[in-house]
């Protein structure tokens, strides 16, 4: 469970970087909760948390904290009733996305907060940079999922996949979510500024973006790279993250 533990380091520090805007007491809804980790991290902080996501996005994970699950489009809450919807790398997955925060807006109160963190072009650009180094490892069978788990060599998956999906793997790394056709049309859609933009145009208001200071890509070449280093190499490098704080 080794790359699981790596990716929890993660995502505890990126939460830490906004901790002070979850005071005790307030009510919390976690959109994208998957296992429930940040929601519990959350909770140890005194928050009242909801977190909820669709069937089938922690399938085979440890569950960390209670997440309820719905259908993606319809948050089953009444109007008003919390303090601050929170997603961590989520909305870029979203693809009814527009729905989806109109939803949350409703939710939310009047004078509540969203805070979102979503993947910046720096992300995206060394992601695909990572990925020759990363396919060698996949190559020879040694590479792991972020549960640990070992995943077959590459060319083994000709058989299940056929070579045309073997060949486009190795040219190019694939969309990481829903708002583009490839990884390099998302090194422009995951601009700060283009972000801003969509919140901007489904009524948010823009309190404040921040970046999140970690360094990382989506094949971690490096796992076990100590966090201050990531935090010194995100102000060479590039933030992988975006935090808005929205009203």
């Amino acid at each position: 469970m080794a790359g699981n533990e790596h990716l929890q380091e993660l995502r505890k520090s990126e939460l830490e970087a906004v901790s002070s805007l979850f005071r005790p007491g307030l009510r919390v809804l976690e959109v994208g909760g998957g296992s429930g980790y940040q929601a519990s991290l959350l909770a140890f902080c005194g928050c009242h948390v909801t977190s909820v996501d669709v069937a089938g996005s922690s399938a085979h994970v440890p569950i960390h904290f209670a997440v309820h699950r719905y259908d993606g489009m319809r948050l089953p809450f009444g109007d008003q009733s919390f303090d601050i919807v929170f997603s961590s790398n989520v909305l870029e997955h979203i693809e009814n996305l527009p729905e989806v925060l109109q939803e949350t807006r409703r939710v939310v109160k009047n004078d509540g907060l969203h805070v979102h963190i979503v993947p910046s072009s720096a992300w995206r650009f060394w992601t695909i940079v990572s990925h020759y180094p990363y396919l060698l490892k996949r190559i020879l069978g040694r590479s792991e999922t972020e549960g640990g788990h070992n995943q077959p060599g590459l060319f083994d998956l000709a058989g299940k996949k056929g070579w045309g999906y073997v060949m486009k793997r190795l040219l190019v790394s694939g969309a990481h979510g829903e708002t583009a056709s490839n990884a390099f049309v998302e090194i422009y859609h995951f601009k700060r500024e283009n972000w801003k933009a969509l919140f901007e145009a489904h009524g948010f208001t823009v309190m404040d973006i921040r970046p999140s200071p970690l360094f990382y890509t989506g094949y971690e070449i490096f796992p076990k790279m100590p966090l201050k280093i990531r935090r010194v190499l995100s102000r060479v490098l590039g933030s992988a993250c975006h935090v808005f704080v929205l009203r």
